[in-house]
């Protein structure tokens, strides 16, 4: 798919034709600060300041909180849209609402771009913030750990950047420019298509964004979000020159012959570092070290509650990996 998580229930009523606006969203900088960590908490832009012994701490939390393979924090979106808080410009008001918004009944319609596998996923979270209390108070510390660190940079030129941004798109609008085309700086495959088709139906709130490195678009019933870089996309040799570093740097884990064979071994099975070392014939030392490459990488993970410690590998994170080539060589969404 291409970069659209999509959700929120629909009411009975649509929006009148015209209701296209251009929004600040503090949760559409939540989840990209989410996102950012997720993926690889070294590249996050500098005008995220956080120590990164701190953001490693983070990147793990976020990496295995719903550990099920779903790339994004869809779910945020949807309990967003409930409170009707996709367009505040702080996130107290989300944060006060999130138990209640947790707890509310599940929408008879959402996610309605996403492909089966990742609206089956988003809706066992959903499912699992409604039954669970323990998961509750955990998703909202997390939540509430991430915007800790963006707050200071939000609060000090973040928001105001987006508002200055926000009222050029508007601008544009009131001289007669779709909002899709004002937010975007070039064409973005399936996102556009689906911003144009939201604004062609007076439902489309757009909303430019500090801390976010692409384009996300929410469909949240009669409202759709589409959050955008705007001009600050418009570079696009810049972009792919600081994600082709940032892809290459993740990939020297898997740039070893015995890395690769380690995590063909804890796919099938998972196993201690001695049994590793026995099966390959290669000394413990030499094997711990690889698995220290490819923990750090987040390929392997412990399997809980095992002595001696044994490893398995997180096809997820893997797929991850791959897909991230993918968009950057073949232009795909990730």
């Amino acid at each position: 798919m291409a970069l659209a998580e999509i959700g929120l229930r629909r009411p009975e009523t649509a929006p009148e034709s015209g209701a296209n606006h251009a929004v600040v969203s503090a949760v559409a900088e939540l989840f990209w600060g989410v996102r950012l960590l997720q993926r690889d908490w070294e590249s996050v832009p500098e005008h995220l300041s956080i120590d990164a012994t701190r953001a490693r701490r983070l990147a793990t939390r976020i990496r295995e909180f719903w550990a099920d393979g779903l790339g994004c924090f869809t779910e945020l979106f949807v309990l967003a849209g409930r409170g009707g808080h996709l367009d505040d410009e702080t996130l107290d008001p989300f944060f006060d609402d999130l138990t209640s918004l947790c707890r509310a009944p599940l929408e008879r319609r959402m996610l309605t771009t996403e492909d089966a596998a990742d609206r089956s996923r988003t809706i066992a979270r959903l499912n699992e913030l409604h039954d669970d209390s323990r998961t509750r108070s955990a998703y909202h510390r997390l939540l509430e750990s991430v915007w800790e660190m963006q707050e200071p940079a939000w609060r000090s030129g973040g928001r105001a950047a987006v508002r200055h941004e926000a009222a050029a798109w508007q601008a544009q609008v009131k001289r007669g420019v779709p909002l899709p085309t004002a937010a975007f700086a070039s064409s973005c495959g399936d996102v556009a298509g689906m911003a144009g088709e939201a604004a062609a139906q007076g439902r489309l709130l757009a909303a430019p964004t500090f801390f976010g490195t692409g384009f996300c678009i929410v469909d949240a019933g009669p409202r759709t979000i589409l959050s955008s870089p705007g001009e600050r996309g418009a570079d696009g040799s810049q972009r792919v020159r600081a994600a082709a570093r940032a892809a290459a740097a993740r990939y020297k884990a898997l740039a070893d012959p015995s890395r690769m064979a380690i995590l063909a071994l804890c796919q099938e099975q998972p196993l201690t570092i001695g049994e590793v070392a026995k099966r390959l014939d290669l000394s413990q030392p030499t094997v711990s070290a690889h698995f220290t490459a490819l923990r750090g990488a987040g390929l392997v993970r412990e399997v809980d509650g095992t002595r001696p410690v044994r490893y398995r590998l997180d096809s997820g994170r893997l797929d991850g990996i791959l897909g991230e080539v993918r968009s950057l060589v073949l232009n795909e969404a990730p």
